[in-house]
């Protein structure tokens, strides 16, 4: 399970994928992650990301992920040249 700050990107082109920002892990650093969420799951994942408590898991595929309070540049580079991410 994983708890998130409701900081959630998502991509104008792309309306499956999401970068989820402000999460902490067990030691208590910063992570962010961009998922694709099943189109069926979107609405669940919007309601259930205000509570700030999920499993990304259950709702899509993890594409990247990192520590950190933003991903790095080369990371957004990567996510806009593969799939069309632009915040």
């Amino acid at each position: 399970m994983t708890s998130f700050a409701q900081k959630i990107s998502v991509s104008r082109e792309c309306q499956n994928i999401y970068l989820v920002q402000g999460g902490k892990d067990s030691t208590g650093r910063d992570t962010w992650f961009f998922i694709r969420v099943d189109s069926l799951k979107t609405n669940l994942f919007k309601q259930k990301i205000k509570t700030g408590s999920l499993d990304l898991q259950d709702f899509g595929e993890i594409l990247e992920s990192g520590y950190g309070e933003e991903p790095p540049e080369y990371i957004f580079a990567n996510m806009e040249k593969q799939y069309g991410f632009k915040l």
